[in-house]
C-alpha cells in the first residue's frame, strides 16, 4: 500500500444509512482490513475502485474487498441515499464458516470488488440491508450474531448474482463472437468458393480450428463446407451455361473444378442434370 495515511482500521461493524437532499463532500483515497458494502437507493456519482472508476446509479450494489484502494471519483449534484457496512474480513469469514458457507476469502480469489449494478438483483437483498440497519440501530439481544449471520447471507446472495450475471455476460459475449465468426467464415468462402480455399488456409486467416470451423458451419448452414461449396459452384456455373460462348470445360474451370468429370457429378447431384443437358432445357425454354 501507498503509506499508513491512507488506512483505516475495521475492528467494529458499522451500519449506517445516509439520506441527504444533496451530497457534497470529499472523500480521500483509502483502504481498509475488512469489507465495505453498500446499497444506492439513490445515487448519481462514480467511484474509483482499484483504479477503475465505476458508474454508479439508482439500485446499484457495491462489494469492496479487504486491501482495495478506493474513493468517491466523482459525486454529481443532486439527491443521494446509501446503506452502508463496514465488517472485518475475520468477522465476516467467521459468520461463513457458521453457516458452512466458504470465506469470503476464498470465494473473492482474485477479484477487487463486486459491482452489481441495478435490476440484477430481487427484493431479497433489500430486505435483507433493512434488516441489518434494523438490527444495528435497536441492538436487541444478541443482536450482532444475528446481525452477521444476515450479512453473511446477503454476501451469499450478492456472489451468487455476480456469478450469474458474469455468466449471463460470457453466453452474450460467447454468442456474439459466434455470430462474428460465422459472417466472417462465410464472406471468406464466398470470397474464395473457386480457388479451393483449404480448411488449413481458414484456420490460418479465421485464428479457430478446422474443427470448430466444420462443426460451426454445418450448425449454422445446415451443410458441410464442401456441400456449401459445390452448391455455390454450381450455381454461378448455372448463370455461365446460359452463355453459349462458353464450353462446359471453360465453365468448370471458372467455377472452380479440376476435372470435367467431377464437375458433372457433382452438378447432376445437385440439379438432377449433366450440365450439357441443363443448357439444352435452357435454350430450350428461352431462359
Amino acid at each position: 500500500m501507498e503509506s499508513s495515511e491512507h488506512y483505516h482500521d475495521l475492528s467494529d461493524i458499522i451500519v449506517d444509512f445516509l439520506d441527504a437532499a444533496d451530497h457534497r463532500f470529499t472523500v480521500n483515497l483509502h483502504y481498509h482490513n475488512g469489507y465495505e458494502l453498500f446499497f444506492f437507493r439513490r445515487a448519481q456519482a462514480q467511484l474509483l475502485v482499484n483504479n477503475q472508476v465505476l458508474d454508479i446509479t439508482d439500485g446499484d450494489w457495491l462489494l469492496i474487498n479487504p486491501f482495495v484502494m478506493h474513493t468517491a471519483y466523482q459525486l454529481f449534484p443532486g439527491s443521494y441515499a446509501r446503506y452502508y457496512i463496514n465488517i472485518s474480513s475475520t468477522q465476516m469469514d467467521q459468520a461463513l464458516l457458521q453457516l458452512g458457507l466458504e470465506p469470503a476469502s476464498k470465494r473473492s480469489g482474485n477479484v477487487a470488488f463486486l459491482h452489481i449494478q441495478a435490476g440484477s438483483g430481487t427484493q431479497l437483498e433489500e430486505y435483507r440491508m433493512l434488516a441489518i440497519h434494523d438490527l444495528y440501530q435497536k441492538k436487541p439481544d444478541l443482536w450482532q450474531a444475528r446481525l452477521i449471520t444476515e450479512l453473511a447471507l446477503l454476501l451469499t446472495d450478492l456472489t451468487q448474482l455476480a456469478r450469474r450475471r458474469l455468466a449471463s455476460t460470457q453466453a452474450i459475449a460467447q454468442d456474439h463472437f459466434r455470430q462474428r465468426l460465422i459472417y466472417r467464415l462465410l464472406a471468406a468462402v464466398d470470397e474464395h468458393f473457386r480457388d479451393g480455399l483449404s480448411l488449413l488456409e481458414l484456420e490460418q486467416q479465421l485464428f479457430v480450428s478446422r474443427y470448430h470451423i466444420c462443426r460451426l458451419f454445418k450448425q449454422e448452414t445446415g451443410l458441410t463446407l464442401s456441400q456449401y461449396v459445390n452448391r455455390k459452384r454450381v450455381s454461378l456455373a448455372q448463370q455461365l451455361l446460359k452463355n453459349p460462348e462458353l464450353s462446359s470445360a471453360m465453365v468448370c474451370r471458372e467455377v472452380g473444378f479440376l476435372y470435367p468429370q467431377h464437375f458433372t457429378s457433382v452438378f447432376r447431384q445437385i440439379t438432377g442434370m449433366t450440365p450439357s443437358h441443363y443448357r439444352k432445357t435452357g435454350e430450350k425454354t428461352g431462359r
